[in-house]
């Protein structure tokens, strides 16, 4: 008798738990949800069928029930995804069905509070019990974006407000950035316009570039980057082709400015290369994403690119600090060594999460970025600056000594 007394109590705790895992599937309480603030679902527990990669289709699967006794409404982030479908069976038919499609792709027709901070909300009756089945894809060669939560409305509206100090920070530094850089162009393109010096007109045209650079990173702010966004994922890759069409500019430019084909022929042979291996990336980045843009290869070109870029730097370094003989090289170095630091190892350091906390935690890639052309367009006009005073003060030297 005790022995099936003991089997019945030990039955009657499993129950529940056979309950709540039938089918594999997590269960998700809305109690739980109220009492967490949120809940991130991108994680293996919840996936239907683990993905192979990040690339494919994330499938996400779970129980939502409603057990607070009152009709409430939820809300899910989709991140930055391309595509995201939310699917809700009731298990009582008299509740509605819940479906909604939204993503990348749906900016134009789905209104958003914030398209940077993309989310949805939903309405869950009292006692209901849904069956939800979700869908991602990651935007174009990218994988999908892994920040995909269950909020409560009060959670998403103190993560709306962060995120939107996350754009404003990086906006504030755009702007400037196109005005400085706004400015540079029509100083340079000016004197060129004025002077025919090849110098000039290409340091112009570097600066432009990066105008159109800092134009794109404002799309949340601009009509045409809101049709450009929302239409077809533009600052994807434009951006990257943009910037390193700029870098191949800019190994031009130190071509004219220290005059190497006539210093030093084999050096420039090597900038002239990596002017053009720069070009080849940012036209095939182009081409690639116009024939399928969810190829994995574009991404791993972007990985791969930025390890090449900081090979192609030390030779560069090399060149200009042991083989090339110029007055003006010293500026060249510090101008390349800012871009480099700025441009190429702080964006490592940001994707690998090194300034998530702190002073930096607002900076994006793009800012980072940003600053180390600012940092680097100092150096032409500090040169020329310093030339004129160096030359003031030796024509004033003399004139005392007559």
């Amino acid at each position: 008798m005790q022995k099936q007394w003991i089997t019945i109590l030990l039955f009657s705790f499993l129950l529940p738990l056979s309950i709540q895992s039938q089918g594999g599937r997590a269960v998700v309480k809305l109690s739980d949800l109220f009492e967490k603030k949120f809940i991130w679902i991108f994680k293996p527990e919840y996936f239907t069928v683990p993905p192979a990669s990040l690339h494919d289709t994330i499938r996400i699967s779970f129980d939502l029930i409603n057990d607070l006794g009152k009709d409430t409404e939820i809300v899910y982030t989709e991140s930055l995804n391309e595509w995201f479908q939310f699917v809700g069976i009731p298990t009582d038919t008299s509740f509605p069905e819940i479906r909604k499609i939204s993503g990348r792709y749906f900016y134009s027709k789905i209104p958003y509070d914030y398209i940077y901070f993309p989310a949805q909300t939903i309405r869950i009756d009292s006692g209901a019990i849904y069956k939800c089945d979700i869908k991602i894809k990651g935007p174009a060669f990218e994988p999908a974006t892994k920040y995909v939560d269950l909020l409560t409305p009060q959670e998403y509206q103190s993560s709306l407000v962060v995120q939107k100090k996350y754009r404003n920070t990086n906006f504030s530094i755009t702007y400037f950035f196109i005005g400085a850089i706004a400015f540079g162009f029509l100083f340079f393109f000016f004197l060129y316009v004025k002077s025919r010096y090849t110098l000039f007109g290409v340091y112009s045209l570097f600066l432009f570039i990066h105008t159109l650079y800092g134009l794109i990173q404002i799309d949340a702010y601009t009509r045409l980057g809101h049709f450009l966004i929302r239409y077809y994922n533009f600052d994807d890759y434009v951006n990257e082709f943009l910037a390193f069409s700029a870098q191949a500019i800019y190994v031009q430019f130190l071509i004219y400015w220290l005059d190497i084909k006539s210093n030093n022929p084999k050096a420039f042979k090597i900038f002239y290369g990596i002017s053009i291996f720069f070009l080849t990336y940012a036209f095939s980045m182009l081409l690639l994403y116009s024939i399928n843009s969810h190829l994995v290869l574009i991404g791993y070109m972007q990985d791969w690119i930025r390890i090449i870029t900081i090979f192609f730097q030390f030779i560069v370094f090399y060149f200009l600090i042991f083989k090339i003989k110029s007055p003006v090289k010293s500026y060249v170095i510090t101008g390349s060594a800012m871009m480099t630091f700025f441009g190429v190892i702080l964006v490592y350091f940001n994707i690998h999460g090194a300034f998530d906390v702190g002073t930096f935690a607002y900076f994006d890639n793009g800012s980072w970025y940003m600053i180390g052309v600012l940092t680097e367009s100092i150096c032409l006009p500090w040169a020329w600056v310093s030339g004129i005073f160096r030359s003031t003060r030796k024509t004033f030297i003399c004139i005392r000594k007559m």
